[in-house]
């Protein structure tokens, strides 16, 4: 899985923005986005986050 398009963010930028994040549901989002920068699969972020990898693929 690759991220087609990351709005000029950078990883370090985004790990900044997600510890300003105060509601949760969206850290995990910019989490899961995080982890697909950085290479990780989509079955291993969803065993990571407690998710279905169905929410991470879409």
């Amino acid at each position: 899985m690759t991220i087609t398009n990351d709005h000029g963010w950078t990883l370090e930028q985004l790990k900044a923005y997600e510890k300003k994040i105060k509601k949760a549901s969206m850290v995990k989002r910019v989490t899961m986005i995080l982890l697909i920068m950085e290479g990780y699969y989509a079955m291993e972020i969803s065993k990571l986050l407690h998710v279905h990898q169905d929410t991470i693929s879409t």
